[in-house]
């Protein structure tokens, strides 16, 4: 599926197509359509940082995954950290609460 999504970046990068374009990132697609600029937006663009004042980067996957590939996301609030090797209390408590959520 082919969405119109608008985002301000100008700003942000010398040259946003030429920097984005066939890259991989997340976006927002359950909003509704809202007229922008005399265009309509179908979603909104992730980034990370632009809350905290600094240049934003895109939230894109480590690897490639399918086109359209989902997110999962049950909190109000996210925030980027650097990963660090789990302790394996750390862990347990992880998947217990994981099992929880999903009701297993």
């Amino acid at each position: 599926m082919t969405r119109t999504i608008l985002a301000a970046l100008k700003k942000e990068r010398a040259n946003p197509a030429g920097e984005l374009q066939g890259r991989q990132a997340l976006f927002v697609v359950n909003l509704e359509p809202r007229r922008m600029a005399g265009e309509v937006s179908e979603g909104m663009l992730f980034d990370l940082g632009y809350e905290d004042g600094i240049v934003p980067v895109l939230a894109v996957p480590e690897r490639p995954v399918p086109d359209g590939t989902r997110a999962r996301l049950r909190v109000k609030e996210c925030r980027l950290f650097e990963t660090r090797p789990w302790r394996a209390t750390q862990r347990a408590a992880w998947d217990a609460l994981i099992k929880q959520e999903d009701g297993r």
